[in-house]
């Protein structure tokens, strides 16, 4: 080493020969002289304030950048006006459902995230924000502003100014309600999906004769609901159909596209089909009895 002094340098040659040749007592002179030797240039260094510097530490690697979650490119036409809905405080636990399982449902219907965010609860209201491509957001826009409206139509609340959502109801003979609902709910069930709203159908009144259907969401979501099930309806009551879209703008035209698209797509010779035959299953009474004009469909003919 360039920092040796002679002395430690005789004693390190010492040390080497007593090695070499095995005297003993030469190698425990030149060990002792070269540890005295070490010690006192330590005490030196202390004395004087300075110490060996201790080797350069290596350098630390440079830290991993954070993984990234790809982002697929937006679509034009998405405005973000379905990323976020305003939540008052008091349809918060409705719309989260016990443990979440309003959201999963909207979520799994949707195919989209939704979170919620309390945050400003101090201020009268949460808020979601939906995250997925513009066709799902648009369907889980419209389906939390769906349950918002009835909320709010319940509980006898006023909304908000610049509340997206509305209530849209119409009355249907009792005897379509069967049709309008569809084979355990699903033709309700597949209108709600492709309009992102919710359809309840209140038949309190049914002894009265009909129903009451309440369409809840977007306007725009409302008023192609109503044309759906007006198109399911018109299978069996052109004029009942009518009756149903022509307070909706434009509803009459939307109508007749929309029977065009059902009879293209087949579902209108098969659900009429299925309807058919459950008519004669259940109702051939009736309808022998209809066919002289002594009774309208629905009712029963009296006893024999």
């Amino acid at each position: 080493s360039s920092g040796a002094t002679p002395e430690a340098i005789s004693n390190v040659v010492q040390l080497l020969t007593a090695a070499a040749t095995g005297n003993q007592q030469q190698l425990a002179t030149a060990l002792t002289s070269l540890v005295v030797a070490a010690a006192a240039k330590q005490i030196a260094n202390t004395a004087s304030g300075s110490s060996p510097k201790p080797a350069p530490a290596a350098a630390a690697p440079p830290p991993r950048p954070a993984p990234t979650r790809p982002e697929r490119p937006r679509d034009p036409n998405d405005t973000g006006e379905w990323d976020f809905v305003r939540i008052p405080n008091t349809c918060v636990g409705w719309l989260k459902g016990r443990q979440g399982g309003m959201i999963r449902e909207i979520e799994n219907r949707s195919g989209c995230q939704i979170d919620i965010d309390q945050t400003t609860k101090d201020q009268g209201y949460s808020s979601a924000t939906v995250h997925g491509d513009l066709a799902q957001k648009k369907i889980a826009y419209g389906l939390v502003i769906a349950e918002i409206a009835k909320v709010l139509d319940q509980s006898g609340e006023v909304p908000e100014a610049d509340f997206q959502g509305v209530k849209s109801e119409f009355q249907i003979d009792t005897q379509f309600v069967g049709w309008v609902k569809g084979p355990r709910g699903k033709v309700v069930q597949d209108i709600q999906m492709k309009t992102g709203t919710r359809i309840d159908v209140d038949q309190n009144t049914r002894d009265l004769g009909f129903a009451t259907v309440k369409i809840f969401g977007t306007l725009e979501g409302t008023q192609q609901a109503r044309v759906l099930v007006a198109s399911e309806l018109s299978k069996i009551s052109p004029e009942a159909s009518q009756e149903i879209v022509k307070d909706v703008p434009g509803g009459p035209e939307a109508l007749q596209v929309a029977i065009s698209q059902a009879r293209a797509s087949g579902h209108h010779h098969q659900h009429h089909q299925h309807h058919q035959q459950h008519q004669q299953h259940q109702q051939q009474p009736v309808m022998q009895q209809s066919a002289f004009g002594v009774m309208q469909m629905g009712q029963r003919p009296p006893p024999p």
